[in-house]
């Protein structure tokens, strides 16, 4: 007779537990590669039932016998070919978000000189702004050798349709000194103080900053604004990570 959701024998002990999970996704070919130990905790063998579960929905399942007291990590393989931010774990282990495809921010930017808060507008003509590679101090690649100096650096890109809902968490990197940062024309976040409000530097920090739905256009082009102010030195988006974008809740 079936005495547990997993097939034991044992109905009132428990004989596995699980942990550890892991979960890495190959953005070239679609491979998602989960994996968690599990246990059997009890004291005598056990036959147990492994389930990997994507948004709630058992997908696949591993059998493993295990001795009493002994351990081992259950692996499995999927291809997730369409877009979409997945919910994914091993049994009841809490969930990892799964953000298909990844959005990377490193390359191409577009750059100008100086300041103006109005280049934060989604609709603003940028197409005589020059074109750099990031991460890259701008003194590397723009000559933008003044101190004190302003510069503002904007990026577009699509969200996925299938991504609506969700917050964003988007990764700019490493910014000397002081940031301002916007996506379609809101606000987003600041690292640092400028010179108006009592200068700070924070040209050692790496920006994450979160993006709630209301403010992302779903299925559309965003335009990722950042305003820079650089005190001395080397100054800009100097280093990474650049993405990828990855959900927040």
């Amino acid at each position: 007779m079936e005495l547990s959701r997993r097939n034991l024998p044992y109905a009132f002990a428990s004989v596995d537990t699980f942990g550890d999970l892991t979960v890495d996704f190959d953005v070239d070919t679609g491979q998602l590669d989960v994996s968690a130990v599990v246990r059997n905790t009890s004291g005598d063998p056990a036959e147990i039932n492994v389930p990997l579960k994507i948004d709630g929905e058992v997908v696949a399942t591993e059998t493993v016998s295990l001795q009493p007291g002994t351990k081992t990590r259950v692996s499995f393989e999927r291809n997730i070919g369409v877009a979409g931010i997945f919910e994914v774990t091993v049994d009841d282990l809490p969930p990892r978000l799964l953000t298909v495809p990844q959005i990377s921010l490193a390359g191409k930017w577009l750059f100008h000189r100086s300041d103006n808060l109005s280049w934060k507008a989604p609709g603003l003509d940028d197409s005589e702004w020059e074109t750099v590679t990031l991460p890259a101090n701008w003194e590397d690649h723009s000559d933008h050798t003044e101190n004190p100096v302003y510069g503002w650096f904007r990026k577009h890109f699509t969200v996925p349709a299938e991504w609506k809902g969700h917050a964003l968490e988007i990764p700019v990197g490493k910014i000397d000194d002081v940031d301002e940062t916007f996506l379609n024309g809101a606000k987003i976040g600041q690292t640092g103080t400028f010179p108006e409000n009592g200068y700070e530097t924070a040209w050692s920090q790496t920006r994450r900053y979160t993006v709630q739905p209301e403010n992302i256009n779903f299925g559309g082009e965003n335009v990722l604004a950042i305003r820079v102010y650089d005190g001395s030195g080397g100054g800009g988006l100097y280093g990474g990570p650049l993405g990828p974008i990855t959900a927040a809740d």
